[in-house]
């Protein structure tokens, strides 16, 4: 009964929220959760915590300490291959062999520490996706960010028992970001005028004409996360209110800048872990994301699974963008994982579906339990 009033609760919140539909441009998601399908929020409880849930810290106790981290995300290269091999010099052909192809470059670091329910995470992270759509009349749509700041954030439990154990938690981000996102028509002469003015004197001016822009904002985060444990297993369900009142980038020297703003979004998650002994774990979990924004059911909907061994974990998951897959080596205080996960990227009439690779590794992780 409890389970399904809070269920209740959530689906109300998320309709008393629902806000207005618009891009939506993410900050640092977890390599783990992404080959979950990213079906993650209420998993988060490793690094990538206040990226997805501050509300999960209310679970974790003593210090953790996230020292070195750095993940790495490309085009499935090895599958296409044949697309990088003899690469013309012919822009034309090289429109015609790249169509529809979704180029994607990642590079991330979240070094952080939490310490009882407070958790401070430092944030790195450089992505650029590049996509060239349309034969006839060809366009090119640029979105590039580089972000660099700290997320901080607090979550308070409300009880715990036989009852489970309802928390709450609140993040506050800073985020200074130079970023691009823009369309531009390769028949046009915005690209032209661009390179050829003589007030651009290198690749950062052209970039600044066509709407690179930098500046530097303050977000907000909310959750509340639930969990209880039963025979054999625990569950979890979680409600998070991500960029409250959107986060918005302006830069005031340049009236042209396109930077992508952080929208509010609104994501619910839930999980079981089944435990079967200390050899295996075996969790399933699934999230309803950005419920706000108006998108198609399939959409928004996310799957994924882990299979928890001693010292390699399997993880598999799927979304709209399709099925992503990928193993995990966790041994004394390295943390190496890669895999491959699919995004379904563009809005539903001209959507591409984009498969990417990824490579994460942790070093020096460590915790202790109990400090007081």
């Amino acid at each position: 009964m409890k389970k399904l009033f809070l269920a209740f609760i959530t689906l109300l919140t998320a309709q008393v929220v629902y806000a207005l539909s618009s891009p939506y441009a993410t900050y640092y998601r977890s390599g783990r959760g992404l080959l979950m399908g990213d079906a993650y929020t209420t998993l988060a409880d490793d690094e990538s915590t206040l990226f997805y849930n501050p509300a999960l810290l209310g679970h974790h106790d003593g210090l953790s300490v996230y020292a070195l981290n750095v993940g790495v995300g490309a085009p499935d290269v090895w599958k296409d291959s044949d697309k990088f091999d003899n690469v013309s010099d012919d822009p034309v052909e090289i429109a015609g062999d790249f169509m529809n192809y979704p180029v994607h470059v990642h590079l991330s670091s979240v070094p952080g520490l939490k310490l009882e329910n407070f958790g401070i995470s430092f944030l790195y992270n450089l992505e650029l996706n590049v996509l060239l759509y349309n034969q006839v009349h060809p366009f090119m749509e640029i979105d590039y960010r580089y972000d660099r700041g700290f997320v901080a954030g607090y979550a308070h439990s409300l009880g715990s028992g036989k009852a489970g154990q309802l928390s709450i938690g609140g993040s506050v981000k800073y985020i200074s970001r130079e970023g691009l996102y823009n369309r531009y028509s390769l028949l046009g002469t915005e690209i032209l005028d661009a390179i050829s003015s003589d007030d651009n004197e290198n690749l950062k001016d052209i970039a600044t004409s066509l709407g690179l822009g930098k500046d530097s904002a303050w977000g907000v985060d909310l959750g509340l996360d639930y969990r209880s444990e039963f025979s054999g297993g625990k569950y979890a369900a979680g409600i998070v209110v991500q960029d409250v009142a959107d986060t918005r980038f302006r830069d005031e020297s340049n009236p042209d800048a396109q930077i992508p703003d952080q929208d509010m979004a609104v994501s619910l998650g839930s999980s079981y872990t089944f435990s079967f002994g200390s050899l295996l774990d075996l969790t399933f979990s699934a999230d309803l994301q950005q419920i706000n924004k108006g998108l198609p059911f399939e959409r928004l909907v996310h799957f994924g699974t882990m299979i928890d061994l001693p010292v390699i974990d399997i993880m598999a998951g799927y979304n709209k963008g399709g099925f992503s897959y990928g193993l995990e080596l966790d041994v004394f205080f390295m943390k190496l994982f890669a895999g491959v996960y699919r995004s379904d990227i563009g809005p539903k009439e001209k959507s591409v579906k984009s498969k990417r690779m990824l490579v994460y590794l942790s070093l020096m992780d460590f915790s202790f339990d109990g400090l007081y």
